[in-house]
């Protein structure tokens, strides 16, 4: 490629990640540019639109496609695997979602994509902290299943990494309710989704997840015995808080969360076990309830 040509590229790009709608429509009609061009990295303009959340660009885009091309296109990826249904799932845009996901509404075989180094969209969107595509990418039968021989974390590991605690809220709601747990915690972001989407319906939506449950994609832990190892001690107090089990078996049974935090020096206040809330107190546990031996 030229420099001329290169530069018209670079500023078609540049247009999209703008989210100026003109310039792009300029560079489509008078400066005749490939709509899918892409870059060094292979992005192209459908990619970047749908990682920077840009509704009116990508929907302008498509149209602008084939009709027989359209699902082709939809589906290509950049260098790291990454297709404009990933990048509305890392930006959150569900207007974006529901647009691409459409033109697959009669594909019965239609697989959601997954990158090259495995991460999934429901990934994508645990990781990136966005409950609205989470639910949708739910609906749509997305399951909280590693990728064979994947390089990437768990959904439920990037919540936790990225310290979302509202997603894991959500996941683990059906099995607060069912344990008696209080929502003591919810944020006034969560009661506003509940609101939006409905309680009855969310429940209907998430499937059951227990909170002590081992995950083999946790090799065989548990998400709380997961906190102690990242030595994560706020988490592990709105974990534990929620009714996570200090006393829950991992590793096939062999120890519990409470031996694997003595083995690897997380100390425990004693009576820490004897200080969670009920459902008649409302105690509200902080940083300083669990310190970390030194």
């Amino acid at each position: 490629m030229d420099c001329y040509n290169e530069k018209i590229l670079e500023n078609f790009l540049k247009a999209v990640i703008g989210n100026d709608l003109n310039k792009v429509k300029e560079a489509l009609k008078e400066d005749k540019i490939n709509i899918m061009a892409t870059d060094e990295d292979k992005n192209n303009a459908l990619i970047l639109a749908s990682l920077y959340g840009h509704f009116e660009i990508i929907q302008f885009l498509v149209n602008e496609i084939p009709e027989n091309d359209r699902k082709e296109f939809i589906k290509k990826g950049n260098f790291l695997g990454i297709t404009p249904v990933i990048g509305a799932c890392a930006s959150g845009n569900i207007q974006i979602l529901d647009l691409l996901l459409n033109f697959f509404n009669d594909d019965t075989d239609f697989k959601f994509p997954v990158t090259s180094l495995g991460n999934t969209c429901l990934g994508m969107a645990c990781a990136n902290g966005h409950p609205d595509i989470m639910f949708r990418l739910i609906d749509a039968g997305c399951r909280f299943e590693n990728v064979p021989n994947s390089l990437c974390p768990h959904p439920l590991m990037l919540a936790m990494f990225n310290e979302h605690r509202y997603i894991l809220h959500f996941i683990y709601l059906p099995s607060l309710l069912q344990s008696g747990q209080k929502m003591m915690t919810c944020t006034e972001e969560i009661y506003d989704f509940l609101y939006r989407v409905g309680f009855g319906t969310l429940c209907n939506v998430i499937f059951f997840v227990d909170i002590d449950e081992c995950c083999p994609q946790f090799h065989n832990l548990n998400i709380l015995a997961l906190v102690v190892i990242f030595y994560e001690y706020e988490m592990f107090n709105l974990l534990f808080h929620w009714g996570a089990n200090l006393d829950a078996k991992i590793l096939s049974g062999a120890k519990s969360v409470r031996d694997l935090a003595q083995d690897i020096g997380f100390y425990i206040y004693p009576n820490f076990s004897e200080i969670k809330s009920d459902e008649s107190s409302n105690i509200d546990l902080n940083f300083n309830t669990v310190i970390r031996k030194c």
